[in-house]
């Protein structure tokens, strides 16, 4: 389904259709004024069929061409439109506007959508390229590019532009197109609006197929003739392969006596490796003898040392250990002794700095209590002075409170009392300075008399208002009135000049025409020169049977009399122009007299309602002895803004008497504050108590801990030594009476001939490698010396080289033979392939000559290059069926016409039968234009059945010659109209002239020009 839905026309704007809700899209184009047109609402809710008058020019085409803009960016009179296209043509943007759009909104079966075009002008008045988009009935605008708008509509509508405009818009100038179409222009028409081209592919695609097809068939028998030519003959096949099978067998001998060589070989190399071995690990082993006698001269008395003392090394180990840390702890005493005595000074700095802390001298055992105590104190005095800033900010915040709505401003350290007293006593001057002012009584209601005086000011204000424009209309009056009079006065003169003129243009013509027939006459005469010749003296003449013949010798000459008619003829014309021109001045002027007189009445009766408005405005009003509303409205404004004032000067008054007071109390906090506040930096003068406090006990603390923790590592530090004195002393007597430590005049001479467990892995490390590589030496000459003569049992008696050179021989031959017998499987295997592709080609072209018969029956049927053929068949077709639609409009529209395709002896053209004149058949070009346009009506409401296919269209527009048609046939097609609207429920718009169809159809949108080539827009 299909329903357009909205069109509004602005200014330069124009939009359609049918809204359920009015949108806010727009087309800017040509001289129309801003109008929205309703579909929804009355008239057009209870009567669809509509019509659009206007006098030529005046745009009622351009409505219709909003919507296929809006749609395609395509208009029937125009095409597709671009920016080159609005430039050469002229067209869409009025002169000396920026812009235009247009929007249509339609229902289709996915929903409600909005469509849109657009173009602008740049700062520098030249046009941008058009816009184009797509909304959804949200207003979400749909992510489509511009170039696919118009694509993207013609799929939500079910409808192409050609289709559009032969079934919803039955434009101008596309009406009897079709009607009096050629055979091939009908069927491209046909084509494009019902989609048919799908015919037209298919005759091409089955003659191509066909073509295909039967090319396939015959590339693949030359493939076959081009494959046969490459086979071998039967003779060459059998000697190649008798061939191919000796060479194998030469192949196989080569293969053996080339492996025999190569073991030969091999083994020559194996004998001269093993040698070479046998060599080398000689000589490694003279070398590892060399690096033990090298090692044992250099570690072997550490090592001998090492294992003397090895029975006491742990012994001596735990003795080194003893007496290193028995020395460490002896520096351990001596650094805490000094580190007591620093402690011992930090307490008593301490102590100090607590007693100029809180005021008073304090012992060790007493801080913490001396530092919480003066705490307490100066908390307590803190504490007072936070009270009272907090009673006096809250009393401050009180009184800027109760002065927000005065003058008066709390500054600290300034005399705010006495301020406030001035201010008071000012503010009471002032109020009894508005007393007078307003004029109101001391025992007055302030609320009644100020209503009084608005109601005054109301009164006042429009009768103002009401003076002002009478003053304008009464000069209007005069304005008019002095037109009036130069209006009449131009009337009295013009009527005699006219007179004058016509009378002179009828006497110049009169004489023209009388000229102009003698003229005539005397070239009739002087035309008859092949007579004249023949005439004889005293002979009657054949024509006149005249005696005489003055012409037959001399003829008058016109030359003279030619010149006199033209100046008749511009005199003629001069005096012509002169009467028209003064009859349409006197029908100019009798119009503006009309307008004129119609403005005084209209002036006279407004300054009359004017007058009466005053009068009753001013009823209970002083009036003002100068008529001067103005400053009467002053004064009563004056008095009431008084009033508000004196109001408001009331209620400051209120505020600082109750100011006061709290200015007194203020001052008193602020005293008992500063007592306080001295009492407490005479105590303590810093910024947190409870920090500094803290600080000192936190110290205090530490340094008690500090001197408990050196006391306590001094005397563990002094017992563990004189316990490892001892302990030292016990080893080195024991190690004395030992044995092997013999040789040894120290303890620590022996200490230090014991090897750390590195030391002593490396050299043992180093002593065991040297000694393994030489019993591996020894172990690898042994196995190399039996393999030696082992192979030398094998080996054969020829020379390696000559072996080698054998080898080679032997090899280069066998890759000759290696080469001979690949060519001949190569020419063998071909031979196998080609018969093989042979055979396959053969099966391929005789299963495809089966399918070919088929293609070849379509092509014959329906094929053709161009696929005209079939196309053909199918636009006749559908051809008959739109005559068949078409008569069954026009048996609506007249009973005497009926439609039919022409037979083959007639033109290509349509044909019509006339059922009053006996079925006579004739060409639809010969119809009369009321004949053509009932016909045209039938098809073009044919064509939209057709074009539509699926489509449900419920929006029609027809833009052509109604005026055609004489009462009775007008009459009876806008019967079928209504009728097509009642059945269908269409909404169906008509463009025309026609006076008698704008009388028949009550619901018209009128479109009336101006002046200056703009409209404007009405609907009835």
């Amino acid at each position: 389904r299909i329903t357009i839905q909205a069109l509004r026309i602005g200014g330069v704007r124009h939009d359609c259709i049918r809204l359920r809700k009015p949108p806010q899209p727009r087309i800017q184009e040509t001289r129309i004024v801003t109008h929205q047109i309703d579909f929804t609402q009355a008239p057009f809710d209870t009567s669809p069929l509509f019509a659009i008058t206007g006098p030529t020019g005046s745009g009622k085409s351009t409505l219709l061409d909003v919507i296929s803009l809006a749609l395609f960016n395509q208009v029937p009179r125009l095409g597709k439109i671009s920016k080159k296209e609005i430039l050469a043509k002229g067209a869409l943007l009025t002169r000396n506007q920026k812009d235009a759009s247009a929007s249509v909104r339609y229902h289709c079966k996915a929903g409600i959508f909005t469509s849109s075009w657009s173009i602008s002008t740049n700062k520098k008045h030249q046009l941008r390229d058009y816009e184009m988009e797509i909304a959804d009935e949200a207003g979400t605008i749909l992510d489509i590019k511009r170039s696919r708008v118009a694509a993207h509509n013609e799929k939500l509508i079910g409808l192409n532009y050609d289709q559009f405009i032969k079934s919803v818009l039955l434009a101008q100038g596309e009406f009897a197109q079709f009607l009096k179409a050629k055979k091939d222009e009908r069927g491209a028409l046909l084509e494009k609006i019902t989609g048919t081209g799908i015919y037209r592919e298919l005759g091409r695609k089955a003659y191509e197929r066909f073509k295909s097809e039967g090319r396939n068939i015959e590339n693949q028998q030359n493939e076959i003739r081009t494959h046969q030519k490459e086979l071998l003959e039967d003779a060459v096949y059998v000697a190649y392969a008798d061939k191919f099978k000796t060479k194998k067998e030469d192949i196989t001998t080569y293969e053996t006596l080339i492996k025999k060589l190569e073991t030969d070989i091999a083994l020559k190399e194996s004998l001269d490796k093993i040698r070479r071995e046998i060599t080398a690990e000689a000589e490694r082993q003279l070398l590892n003898t060399k690096k033990m006698d090298v090692f044992l001269e250099k570690s072997g008395a550490d090592l001998n040392n090492h294992e003397k003392i090895r029975p006491v090394a742990d012994e001596l180990r735990k003795w080194s250990t003893v007496r290193d840390r028995y020395i460490d702890l002896e520096k351990q005493c001596t650094i805490l002794s000094i580190n007591k005595e620093e402690n011992k000074k930090a307490i008593d700095n301490l102590l100090k700095r607590v007693a100029r802390f809180i005021g008073i001298e304090t012992k060790s055992f007493n801080v913490e209590a001396d530092i919480n105590g003066f705490c307490e104190i100066v908390r307590e005095l803190q504490k007072k002075v936070g009270d009272k800033e907090k009673e006096y900010s809250s009393l401050k915040s009180l009184i800027m409170e109760q002065a927000r709505e005065t003058d008066f401003t709390y500054r600290p350290k300034s005399d705010n009392y006495g301020n406030l007293k001035r201010l008071h006593s000012e503010s009471e001057k002032k109020l009894s300075d508005l007393l007078k002012v307003s004029g109101i009584g001391p025992n007055a209601n302030i609320i009644s008399f100020r209503e009084g005086l608005k109601e005054k000011l109301s009164r006042s204000q429009q009768l103002e208002k009401k003076d002002i424009a009478l003053k304008q209309e009464q000069k209007n009056l005069v304005q008019y009135t002095t037109e009036l009079e130069q209006v009449e006065q131009q009337l009295k003169a013009l009527p005699s000049e006219m007179e004058l003129a016509e009378a002179k243009a009828k006497r110049f013509n009169a004489e023209a025409n009388a000229l102009q027939k003698s003229l005539e006459i005397e070239s009739l005469r002087a035309s008859l020169d092949e007579h004249r010749t023949k005439l004889k003296k005293d002979e009657p003449c054949p024509l006149c049977g005249s005696l005489e013949h003055p012409f037959a010798t001399h003829l008058p000459s016109n030359h003279t009399k030619g010149h006199e008619l033209n100046t008749l003829q511009k005199q003629f014309k001069q005096w012509n122009d002169v009467f028209l021109s003064k009859k349409s001045e006197i029908t100019i002027l009798n119009q503006s007299n009309q307008t004129i007189v119609s403005r005084i009445a209209s002036v006279s009766e407004e300054i009359k309602n004017l007058m009466e408005q005053e009068r009753k405005l001013s009823e209970g009003l002083p009036f003002p002895s100068d008529a001067n509303w103005e400053n009467f409205t002053h004064n009563c404004q004056k008095k009431l803004d008084a009033i508000d004032n004196l109001e408001a000067e009331k209620r400051i008054i209120s505020q600082y008497n109750a100011l006061l007071p709290n200015l007194e109390k203020l001052d008193i906090i602020t005293n008992q504050g500063k007592e306080i506040r001295t009492e407490l930096l005479k105590k303590y003068d810093g910024t947190n108590i409870n920090s500094d406090s803290q600080e000192l006990l936190t110290h205090w603390t530490e340094l008690k801990k500090e001197k408990h923790h050196i006391d306590n590592r001094l005397s563990e530090a002094r017992a563990e030594a004189q316990s490892k004195w001892k302990e030292n002393q016990s080893l080195e007597k024991h190690l004395y009476h030992s044995d092997s430590l013999k040789g040894f005049n120290e303890i620590s001479e022996a200490y230090k001939s014991l090897l750390d467990e590195q030391t002593l892995y490396r050299l043992q490390s180093e002593k065991s490698a040297i000694s393994n590589a030489l019993t591996q030496s020894d172990t690898t000459l042994k196995l190399l010396n039996t393999q030696l003569a082992a192979a030398e049992k094998l080996e054969v008696h020829e020379p390696k080289t000559q072996l080698q050179n054998r080898f080679e021989t032997k090899r280069n031959e066998l890759e000759v033979i290696r080469e001979e017998r690949n060519e001949f499987e190569r020419v063998l295997t071909n031979h196998t392939i080609k018969t093989e592709k042979i055979a396959i080609l053969k099966q391929h072209i005789s299963a495809e000559e089966k399918q070919l018969k088929r293609w070849k029956l379509l092509n014959e049927l329906i094929g053709d290059a161009q696929g005209k053929r079939f196309n053909d068949f199918a636009q006749d077709l559908t051809l008959r069926h739109l005559v068949i639609l078409a008569n069954i409009r026009l048996a609506d529209l007249s009973d005497r016409y009926r439609l039919d395709t022409p037979s083959d002896e007639e033109d290509d053209g349509l044909i019509v039968l006339d059922d009053h004149m006996g079925s006579q058949r004739r060409s639809v070009r010969t119809l009369s234009g009321g004949e053509t346009f009932l016909l045209s009506l039938s098809m073009a409401l044919a064509l939209s059945d057709l074009a539509s296919n699926n489509v449900e269209i419920n929006s029609l527009f027809i833009d052509e010659g109604f005026g055609t048609l004489d009462p009775e046939t007008l009459d009876q097609t806008l019967d079928t109209l209504e009728k097509l609207q009642s059945e269908s429920s269409k909404t169906i718009g008509i463009i025309s002239h026609v006076d008698s169809l704008k009388e028949r159809i009550a619901t018209q949108i009128q479109l009336q020009r101006n002046g200056q080539g703009y409209s404007s827009l009405k609907v009835v």
